[in-house]
C-alpha cells in the first residue's frame, strides 16, 4: 500500500445496495449502528472487524438479544468453537467470529414481518455497547 503498510485484503465491491459495517477501532461498537432494509428482499452485508478484539455481527428476532446474549456468555470454553453463536431459533444471520483485519459477506433474505430487529455482538462482554438495529419496513 501507499504508506508502505502490509495491503489488506481488498474488499469486495456488492453494489450499492450492500450494506458496509465495521467495527470502531477499540470503541466497542458497530460504525453502522442502525439501517434498514426491505421486508423479504435479499440483504448483503459487509461485516469488517478493524478493531483488535474479535468480534461477530448477530441478528435477531425483536426482543431476543438478551437471551441470545446470554446464552452465548454461558458456551464457556466451547464459546470460540462455537463462535460465541449459541443455538436459537431466533437468530437470522450471524457472522463468524472475527479477528482483526477479517471480513465476512453475509447474505440472508429479509424477514417478511416490518419490525426493529436486534443486531448484536455476541462475544461475552460486548453486547452491552456493541448493538444496533435491523429496521424491516415494506
Amino acid at each position: 500500500s501507499a504508506d508502505g503498510g502490509p495491503a489488506a485484503a481488498a474488499r469486495p465491491d456488492l453494489g450499492e445496495d450492500a450494506i458496509v459495517i465495521k467495527a470502531v477501532m477499540e470503541q466497542m461498537r458497530y460504525d453502522v449502528p442502525t439501517f434498514a432494509v426491505t421486508a423479504g428482499a435479499p440483504v448483503t452485508i459487509l461485516f469488517d472487524n478493524e478493531d483488535y478484539t474479535p468480534h461477530n455481527l448477530v441478528i435477531a428476532q425483536p426482543g431476543a438479544g438478551e437471551a441470545i446474549g446470554a446464552a452465548a456468555d454461558a458456551l464457556g470454553a466451547q464459546g470460540f468453537e462455537k463462535r460465541f453463536i449459541p443455538d436459537s431459533d431466533d437468530i437470522i444471520a450471524a457472522s463468524d467470529l472475527l479477528s482483526h483485519g477479517e471480513f465476512e459477506v453475509l447474505t440472508f433474505t429479509a424477514p417478511t414481518e416490518p419490525a426493529d430487529y436486534e443486531v448484536l455482538c455476541t462475544f461475552p462482554g460486548h453486547r452491552g455497547t456493541m448493538h444496533g438495529i435491523m429496521t424491516v419496513e415494506h
